[in-house]
Order: C-alpha cells, then sequence, then structure tokens
C-alpha cells in the first residue's frame, strides 16, 4: 500500500459508525505513516445540513471541520472532513 499518502480520498464499504452500524463512507487519508504506525483517517460529508451554511474555504468551528469547495481535491460536490473524530487504520488497509 505505498502508494497511499496523505490526501488520498479512499472508499470504505464496510465504515463502522459510531452507532456500531457498518456503511459505505468516502475518508481522507491524513498523514504519510512511518513504520508500523497507522494511517489517521477522517470521515467527509456534503451534507450542507449539518453545518447549516456554506463556509469559505479553510478549517471550521475551532478545528473540528474543513471546508473543501466542489471540485477541490475531486469532490464533485462541496464537502468538508470531519476532523473531530480521527481514526487509525492499519497499513494492511
Amino acid at each position: 500500500m505505498a502508494d497511499l499518502k496523505s490526501g488520498c480520498i479512499l472508499f470504505d464499504i464496510k465504515f463502522k459508525f459510531k452507532d456500531n452500524e457498518i456503511g459505505e463512507k468516502l475518508i481522507f487519508i491524513l498523514n504519510n505513516p512511518k513504520g508500523n504506525e497507522p494511517y489517521l483517517i477522517c470521515r467527509t460529508t456534503s451534507k450542507e445540513t449539518a453545518f447549516r451554511r456554506r463556509d469559505p474555504k479553510g478549517c471550521k468551528q475551532n478545528g473540528k471541520y474543513f471546508f473543501l469547495g466542489a471540485g477541490d481535491a475531486y469532490f464533485e460536490k462541496d464537502t468538508w472532513l470531519q476532523l473531530d473524530n480521527i481514526f487509525e487504520y492499519k497499513k494492511t488497509l
């Protein structure tokens, strides 16, 4: 998995949510791990209702979210990286 690095977007078909539901989710890799370090990933969402309005690009709400406009980082819709809950994935993604 040497191709994976920070900024990569993955489609996880078995993402485990906080309520233990399993579903599909776009995830975003935040780091470039070394050795046995895990990948640090965050969820994405394009549901603007969760944020009430379109914001200028960048970090929002004390660093909990990062807003990307449609077309940025290959996202077709306005998208928020959800930085308030970071997940670890082992390198055997």
